[in-house]
């Protein structure tokens, strides 16, 4: 079986935990984050998991504050469009317009989960890469305990509970969230430049 980090084959005659763990010290000392594991049919979401396909596989790897960057991109233009979206949902509730507001709500379900993982990744990166975080700290928890609240007014069908949960909770903490990449994505990309600026004098 041959492992390819980058393109580059990687020597191992067998691979066991102690490998597959040198494998990840020698992404993360270059600053890398591992972004995706494959083989020529489909993709994993572990080295482990690739190994026990027995084939061939690959592991392509990003700068991790580029990466990261690319990711608060994102998010940050996905939370503007899903704040908007909220914002007609609300309204959709408040004016009783219930089975609108049904078919619109059905429609963010998989947005929510999908900002609750990136919110997970960002902070994993960050930790995992040792970046210094800035003053404006952002609370995960606090977001799936929303998310329950939510979850909990709607099997109980109660919209008028659901629309002040997205309005004064939920809507609240996507503009935190929005504030904690746009503080974050300035710092790192300051970093970036400094890092580029030494490089040159050096």
């Amino acid at each position: 079986m041959n492992i390819y980090l980058d393109e580059s084959r990687l020597n191992f005659s067998s691979l066991n935990k102690e490998d597959i763990y040198e494998i990840i010290v020698k992404v993360n000392s270059e600053n890398k984050v591992i972004i995706r594991i494959y083989n020529q049919e489909r993709e994993f979401e572990s080295i482990e998991q690739a190994v026990l396909e027995g084939q061939d596989f690959y592991i392509d790897t990003a700068d991790s504050r580029g990466y990261l960057l690319e990711i608060l991109e994102n998010v940050s233009s996905y939370l503007v469009k899903m704040i908007t979206a909220i914002e007609n949902l609300v309204e959709s509730f408040r004016i009783g317009e219930e089975g609108e507001a049904t078919k619109q709500f059905l429609e963010i379900v998989d947005g929510l989960g999908w900002l609750l993982d990136m919110a997970t990744n960002q902070q994993h990166y960050i930790k995992q890469n040792q970046i210094i975080e800035t003053e404006v700290v952002l609370t995960i928890k606090h977001y799936e305990e929303i998310l329950v609240k939510i979850v909990e007014a709607w099997e109980k069908v109660d919209f008028v509970l659901i629309a002040d949960l997205l309005e004064y909770e939920l809507i609240p903490w996507f503009e935190e969230y929005k504030e904690w990449s746009s503080h974050l994505q300035k710092g790192l990309s300051v970093d970036a430049s400094s890092r580029k600026q030494r490089a040159f004098q050096n």
